[in-house]
């Protein structure tokens, strides 16, 4: 099995054991800003055939050098620098990242919460977001002291600083939350089920603060972030998550 990355100033081609191709298009098809083609084949590869089909003997030279698997060949353009391409073959050649970070088996409260006892991640890049406030959502209407409309705007912020990092809600391993009423802490929870999936949640603190810097303001949430570790509940990283692997 193969993949053929594609766009209109790239061709990348790869070979992949066939478990990791999902994971590759997912992640590096983002990275790249291409479209992933898969395409299952027997016999010689595509690019060890001559003209006309015919399947080169060993040796034989073309006009195109026969790679061995898992070599990365990018088809440079007029439009795109030797550099890109460099910089294509060295993104690929990195591990495949998973697409989430391996959270901790919860207990029934945690669950009920929404929230994970603790989020394991190694490699990847670290996103710091600060503390989040709104008291106007994105089309400029006015959510002050309105406790669910500010959650959800707040998510909001959220994963657009983290889809500017390259991104988004779902790498939130860690998060602070501070609500100015302490009435308000269920309802905040049936939210945050509604932002992760799969039980997915992240680690955090829910905190009651007397009051915020700016009136209106019913809640804060600050966030980290993680994105393309190589930790996953498929590819545990924790002692625990190896232990049930074997």
């Amino acid at each position: 099995m193969s993949e053929m990355h594609t766009s209109p100033d790239r061709l990348v081609w790869f070979d992949l054991p066939v478990g990791d191709l999902a994971r590759a298009s997912r992640f590096y098809g983002a990275v790249l800003g291409i479209k992933v083609h898969q395409e299952s084949f027997a016999g010689p590869h595509p690019r060890c055939r001559a003209p006309g089909g015919k399947a080169r003997r060993p040796g034989a030279k073309s006009d195109r050098e026969h790679r061995p698997a898992s070599r990365f060949i990018p088809t440079p353009t007029n439009r795109e620098p030797p550099m890109t391409n460099a910089i294509a073959i060295l993104l690929l050649a990195l591990p495949i990242a998973a697409g989430a970070a391996e959270y901790l088996e919860k207990t029934p409260f945690q669950l009920s919460r929404a929230f994970s006892p603790g989020v394991v991640t190694e490699g990847g890049k670290i996103v710091w977001v600060a503390g989040q406030t709104a008291t106007r959502d994105s089309a400029g209407t006015d959510i002050a002291n309105n406790f669910e409309a500010q959650v959800k705007q707040v998510f909001s912020q959220i994963d657009q600083v983290l889809k500017r990092a390259g991104g988004s809600l779902a790498n939130v391993v860690s998060m602070t939350v501070f609500i100015k009423e302490s009435r308000y802490g269920d309802r905040f929870v049936e939210l945050r089920k509604d932002m992760f999936h799969n039980g997915n949640y992240p680690g955090s603190a829910l905190i009651t603060v007397t009051n915020f810097a700016r009136p209106g303001i019913e809640i804060e949430i600050q966030a980290i972030g993680v994105i393309g570790d190589r930790c996953s509940s498929e590819s545990p990283c924790s002692a625990e998550g190896q232990a049930k692997k074997r």
